[in-house]
């Protein structure tokens, strides 16, 4: 609830995740006080930390030792016990690979495709059309009759407006060839690129044009999300790694996602509808999904059963007899 004296819950974990998307590792410092129990977490920056395997011991079972560099220049040797890892996606089974340094390439090509847009439009190339004469200009001549035309009919203002060309001038409109086109779709494929290695559904980074691409909706492309990646990527290494390290026994963390994974009104009705008639589900149970206060009493934790699925003839207001077998039980009813 208060891990840390200055940051909130919220700001420490995302700050984690940021780590570990950047880096590709998260380090947090295990604070404890007498009793030996976990009462804050301090983050610490991955530049600063180096991972090294060492011989386990009863101090240290699992052998994994963090040299982390104080202010001072100077490291400190740390274990398991001090220090929290949440390693990303690895090959030794020691630290986390970053993903940014995975996705270099595309993020490369990315950045060069924008500082390539930034020489076309800045070098000129990329001009409005062409005024044309028969004769030769002077520069002084060619600069006046471009300050003219500009004058004239430059600007919004002369919009729509008629143009009146003398001295045999002419002009030639510049269109946006067809490779040029290709190139703004180069650069538009980049978004998805950096998506797909995100793991970010492109909806989110603002690109709608495969909006369809999980589902016919935002709420068919979020459960997809959270269901492909920010389940499995994020949220499960966590739960796990706090359950191992932060947690007494017989307690695990768990995130909750049915915010996430709510749908509309019409949607929700019908599943807690279907999850009570069922008998899964009591009245409470739905009200813990919304949020809501329980019902007091037995009643709010009741479950029902149904009867439609009975055997054909049943009468559920007549009591069986616990003497008599099945079949004398069923000609009795009959």
């Amino acid at each position: 609830d208060d891990p840390h004296p200055e940051l909130t819950p919220v700001e420490l974990w995302r700050l984690v995740f940021v780590h570990r998307q950047l880096w590709g590792n998260a380090y947090v410092q295990k604070i404890r006080n007498n009793a030996g129990a976990i009462v804050q977490l301090w983050p610490v920056r991955p530049d600063r930390v180096k991972v090294d395997r060492e011989q386990p011991s009863p101090e240290n079972p699992s052998g994994k030792v963090f040299w982390v560099q104080t202010d001072d220049g100077g490291r400190v040797r740390r274990t398991s016990r001090e220090i929290m890892h949440l390693p990303h996606l690895g090959y030794d089974g020691v630290t986390g690979v970053s993903p940014i340094r995975v996705a270099a390439q595309g993020i490369g090509l990315a950045l060069a495709a924008e500082r390539a847009a930034g020489r076309l439009y800045g070098s000129g190339n990329m001009i409005s059309g062409v005024l044309q004469t028969e004769q030769r200009l002077q520069p002084e001549q060619a600069a006046a009759l471009k300050e003219g035309w500009k004058a004239r009919y430059g600007g919004s203002q002369a919009a729509h407006d008629v143009a009146i060309l003398d001295s045999g001038a002419s002009f030639h409109p510049v269109t946006m060839p067809y490779k040029d086109s290709q190139f703004l779709e180069s650069r538009m494929f980049q978004v998805t690129e950096v998506a797909r290695m995100t793991g970010v559904p492109p909806f989110l980074l603002m690109s709608t044009e495969k909006s369809t691409s999980w589902g016919t909706g935002l709420e068919q492309q979020a459960q997809g999300f959270v269901t492909w990646d920010l389940a499995p990527t994020w949220l499960t290494p966590t739960e796990q790694r706090v359950t191992k390290e932060l947690l007494p026994k017989n307690v695990y963390a768990k995130y909750q996602l049915g915010g996430l994974l709510r749908g509309d009104s019409a949607a929700r009705a019908t599943f807690y509808r279907a999850m009570r008639d069922s008998g899964a589900y009591s009245a409470n149970d739905i009200l813990a999904l919304e949020d809501l206060p329980p019902i007091a009493g037995p009643e709010g934790d009741m479950r029902l059963q149904p009867l439609y699925m009975a055997p054909l003839g049943y009468d559920p207001s007549v009591k069986a007899p616990a003497d008599l077998p099945p079949d004398a039980d069923r000609a009795a009813r009959a």
